[in-house]
């Protein structure tokens, strides 16, 4: 929840709030949609950015590569290196 701090102080609401809200208006819960939309945006640069895949996770506001990578490979089935490479690009990584 590092980075989406902002958002609450500009709604000037609480994290539960939100969370309660969110969840009930989109039937998901917002972290959830949060990792999805950053997990879309991992695949977009993996394949079309040829970026060393540290820098694809920091440009994804991943803190820690040990995250980016458990993330990614929960979302996608694969380790970053292995799906940039599964789609047929070799990058730098």
């Amino acid at each position: 929840m590092e980075g989406e701090i902002w958002v609450l102080k500009i709604l000037d609401q609480s994290p539960e709030h939100l969370v309660h809200v969110y969840k009930q208006e989109r039937r998901m819960p917002i972290f959830q949609q949060l990792t999805e939309l950053r997990t879309g945006k991992v695949r977009y640069y993996l394949l079309c950015s040829g970026w060393p895949v540290s820098k694809v996770g920091t440009a994804c506001g991943f803190s820690t590569a040990a995250l980016f990578s458990r993330t990614f490979r929960l979302q996608a089935g694969l380790a970053p290196p292995d799906f940039r490479l599964h789609q047929g690009l070799r990058g730098r990584g």
